[in-house]
């Protein structure tokens, strides 16, 4: 059985995770090598971030790394709307028991 791997992308939180990236730079280096199957995303990266979490979320489908499940921790509510418009296009359904994103 395999185990799960959490992966968080945030400029500040702090979750207990396998691996925290806090840069979209960094979040997209772990997706591409790293089994990830679990994602806490937020939108509002920081400066130092090439993308936010909307933008990061569009390189992960184009790029087919989306992780199975995805909870978005972001307090940005427009951001949200932006993350959750892509993932719905893309096939995930909310799971409204677990608060996140997953694909069927």
């Amino acid at each position: 059985m395999n185990k799960e791997f959490i992966l968080m992308v945030d400029d500040t939180k702090m979750f207990e995770a396998d691996a925290i990236a806090r840069t979209s730079q960094a979040a997209e280096i772990l997706l591409k090598h790293a089994p990830v199957t679990y994602l806490y995303l937020d939108h509002d990266l920081g400066p130092k971030s090439e993308k936010n979490g909307s933008e990061l979320t569009s390189w992960m489908i184009e790029n087919e790394c989306l992780p199975p499940i995805i909870h978005i921790i972001s307090q940005n509510p427009e951001g949200v709307k932006n993350i959750e418009a892509k993932l719905r296009s893309y096939g995930y359904v909310y799971n409204k028991n677990e608060y996140w994103w997953e694909k069927p």
